[in-house]
């Protein structure tokens, strides 16, 4: 795994906020409905990612994605 990576957007297909992350590369969306979602996480000069997540009711949970440079 590559260093944290700030400046990054987070969104979930259940909700339309979004999030962006911090220098240590992570990110809160509080007041998520539990259920499952389809997440994308972008940056510019990298891949988008998508990732599928269950959330459950009032539980924290941790995401790991890995961003790939953009081809230039």
């Amino acid at each position: 795994a590559g260093a944290p990576l700030s400046g990054a957007t987070v969104r979930l297909s259940n909700d339309p906020r979004g999030a962006v992350s911090g220098p240590d590369g992570r990110f809160v969306l509080p007041g998520i409905l539990p259920g499952p979602a389809v997440g994308v996480v972008r940056r510019l000069g990298h891949l988008p990612v998508e990732f599928e997540v269950d959330l459950p009711r009032g539980t924290r949970i941790e995401v790991a994605v890995t961003l790939v440079p953009s081809p230039t």
